[in-house]
C-alpha cells in the first residue's frame, strides 16, 4: 500500500500490506503490525489494540 492510500504522511505508518476482492464484495486485507512503535506501545509481550483500530481506520479510504 502506499502512504497517500491510507492519508499518512510517512510509508512507516502504513500498516495495511495488501488488498484484493477475491468474490464480489468481500474483501480480504493483510496487514503488518511492528513490534516496536514510537505510539502503539505493547503491554505485556501483547500488541496495543489501538493497532487494530488503526488498521481498521486505513481501510477506509480504499
Amino acid at each position: 500500500m502506499h502512504q497517500w492510500q491510507v492519508h499518512k504522511l510517512r510509508g512507516e505508518e502504513v500498516l495495511l500490506t495488501s488488498w484484493a476482492e477475491p468474490h464480489p464484495g468481500r474483501y480480504e486485507l493483510t496487514a503488518r503490525w511492528p513490534r516496536g512503535h514510537a505510539f502503539y506501545r505493547p503491554s505485556g509481550g501483547a500488541y496495543d489494540p489501538m493497532l487494530l483500530a488503526e488498521s481498521v481506520r486505513q481501510t477506509v479510504p480504499l
